[in-house]
């Protein structure tokens, strides 16, 4: 039981959720209707399993916001969209909503039999926002932060970023004409960040635990109205105290580099990267 527990929360870790639309959402500039772009609303969902039913004692509980996508220009691409986003929280099998039960009911049958761990906190919390979203592309992060009984919960972030036109969950290799520079300009600001920090007195490759000590650069990336960001995760390349590690990139120092052709340079075409 203890293995599925924990299972089942590394797949928790790896999507998100969703909450009813405001009123005012239309009043939203970020949200604003347009018919090049995708429209989608916040869905919150919730679930609660307790021992004691009538107490309201020893519980597990699972809740996520998720983003539910109303419609969008390319029907296709749209469906396949709001198909991956679902993926991020509850995977193939299964919705949200039961994917938020399947937790926390395994959860009490975990503690039926091994009650040592009672009264540890046991819980699953996703939360699925937006960065992005124009008529080029729709980006954003899916975080989520599960409780198991320890002395810490553990904390995970997965970003998305889709082609609104095809439907597809970009690779950053894909769109840069010399990946190679991208490392390299990445690495510069790593090593950069990492002398700025004045309590930090050892060096790059004794703080950050990398493969082998070389460098890499995960696919878990973020194209944002400013920039585009590489994020590795809590215990990538460092330990818990680290937490995640973000490199930013913004525009202007990539924009020579992009491929031609691509979604990220037909989106740089309408930004202003000099600011």
């Amino acid at each position: 039981m203890k293995n599925l527990l924990l299972y089942s929360s590394f797949l928790f870790c790896l999507f998100s959720c969703q909450n009813p639309p405001p009123e005012t959402m239309n009043d939203t500039p970020s949200q604003k209707i347009q018919t090049d772009t995708i429209v989608f609303f916040e869905d919150f969902l919730e679930k609660k399993h307790c021992i004691n039913q009538k107490k309201d004692t020893l519980c597990a509980t699972g809740s996520a916001l998720a983003i539910n996508i109303e419609r969008g220009p390319h029907q296709a691409a749209t469906d396949k969209i709001r198909t991956q986003l679902q993926r991020e929280i509850s995977g193939d099998s299964m919705t949200v909503s039961e994917y938020l039960g399947d937790f926390t009911l395994g959860v009490n049958y975990y503690l039926e039999e091994e009650n040592e761990y009672w009264p540890a906190y046991f819980a699953v919390d996703v939360i699925q926002d937006i960065a992005l979203n124009n008529k080029f592309l729709m980006t954003g992060t899916t975080h989520q932060h599960a409780e198991e009984g320890g002395a810490h919960g553990n904390y995970y972030s997965q970003n998305f970023n889709f082609d609104i036109k095809t439907g597809e969950n970009l690779d950053w290799r894909d769109l840069f004409s010399d990946t190679l520079l991208v490392y390299k300009l990445a690495e510069k600001k790593l090593q950069d960040d990492v002398q700025e920090q004045e309590d930090i007195k050892i060096g790059l490759y004794e703080f950050y635990d990398f493969p082998d000590d070389k460098f890499y650069l995960p696919n878990n990336f973020l194209i944002d109205a400013q920039s585009l960001s590489f994020l590795y995760t809590v215990y990538e390349i460092g330990p818990y105290v680290i937490g995640e590690t973000e490199i930013f990139l913004n525009f202007e120092e990539i924009k020579s580099f992009v491929k031609e052709g691509t979604v990220l340079a037909d989106f740089l075409e309408t930004v202003d990267t000099t600011n």
